[in-house]
């Protein structure tokens, strides 16, 4: 009886010290991190993640770190993004952003910060330290061709000052068929099927 006592209290303990470390390695993910980010903490990638799904997420589809290169994130696509969140100062950096264009109205950008610089920072080292440090081309890749086979491209006779246009649709009910084109000054202009301009 005491032999048994004894061997169920060994077993016992063996059982908790196995499930202590299986519930260990399931609850701490292992990041591999590229080599110029080895030194970010991992609680801060963990918490970049989260905020990225909720803040990032709520926009668009949620990107992978893997889909760009380190540097493409951290000096490209992340300093843009960050003026959508109301973050156009981070660090020693000013985001660029169109601020203060008249034409995209006042309420285009956050009238304050979403998210503090702290957890700012945590989305930038989540994409920053789990992105390549390169990124492989495809074996698979086409190459790109200049021209359209199917298509001939024309311009409008009416020319944007900038690439603004927000929207562009073809009604094909109305006869005779229009080509709508809106922009991010909230004009509207109206083509005819030859490209004309009918009305803006």
């Amino acid at each position: 009886m005491i032999t048994l006592f004894k061997y169920s209290k060994n077993l016992f303990g063996v059982t908790t010290g196995i499930i202590f470390i299986v519930t260990c390695f399931i609850s701490c993910e292992q990041y591999h991190k590229n080599s110029t980010h080895q030194n970010v903490a991992d609680e801060s990638i963990d918490k970049g993640k989260e905020l990225a799904a909720v803040y990032c997420g709520s926009c668009h589809l949620l990107p992978d770190p893997s889909m760009l290169n380190a540097k493409s994130w951290e000096k490209g696509v992340l300093p843009m993004m960050g003026p959508r969140l109301g973050i156009f100062y981070h660090g020693f950096a000013q985001y660029s952003s169109a601020k203060y264009d008249g034409e995209i109205g006042e309420k285009f950008y956050p009238a304050k910060p979403l998210i503090n610089p702290v957890e700012w920072q945590s989305i930038i080292d989540y994409y920053s330290a789990l992105a390549p440090d390169t990124l492989i081309a495809s074996k698979g890749d086409v190459p790109v061709t200049i021209g359209l086979p199917l298509f001939k491209a024309e311009t409008p006779a009416y020319k944007y000052q900038s690439p603004r246009i927000s929207f562009a649709g073809i009604d094909t009910v109305a006869k005779p068929t229009a080509l709508y084109i809106c922009d991010v000054s909230k004009s509207i202009v109206r083509f005819n099927s030859s490209l004309q301009l009918v009305l803006s």
